[in-house]
């Protein structure tokens, strides 16, 4: 996959009708279609140029939303267990043994943005 273009960026503005009440929804397919998973300057620049918005209310909008991120992501993410029942059957040893085997501590993707260890509550089945 390589990186999105402008016509492929205003191709996704474009079929949302250049909307401001569909921005959520362009930002989250622009931001799945880039290669680096984030919305990156020149594309907050881009749909605030389009949607007639300021670059600083696209990136507010960016900053509230856990889903869009505004740094190049990791293509797999290694979530380990850290609730109560997780920590006592060994989640603290997976989290270590990643971070050997990967050599980044927790959070921080490796040098290729191939992977990351990240904690998450056990939410059950």
């Amino acid at each position: 996959m390589c990186a999105l273009s402008l016509i492929e960026k205003e191709a996704i503005i474009l079929e949302n009708d250049a909307d401001p009440q569909r921005i959520l929804n362009i930002l989250i397919e622009l931001q799945f279609a880039s290669e680096e998973g984030y919305i990156d300057q020149e594309t907050a620049q881009l749909v605030a140029e389009h949607l007639h918005l300021t670059e600083a209310r696209v990136y507010e909008i960016v900053s509230f939303y856990a889903i869009l991120k505004t740094v190049p992501q990791a293509k797999y993410v290694l979530k380990i267990c850290n609730s109560t029942p997780c920590h006592y059957t060994g989640g603290a040893m997976v989290a270590e043994v990643l971070e050997t085997i990967l050599e980044v501590p927790e959070n921080q993707p490796t040098p290729w943005l191939i992977y990351v260890s990240q904690y998450s509550l056990y939410r059950g089945l």
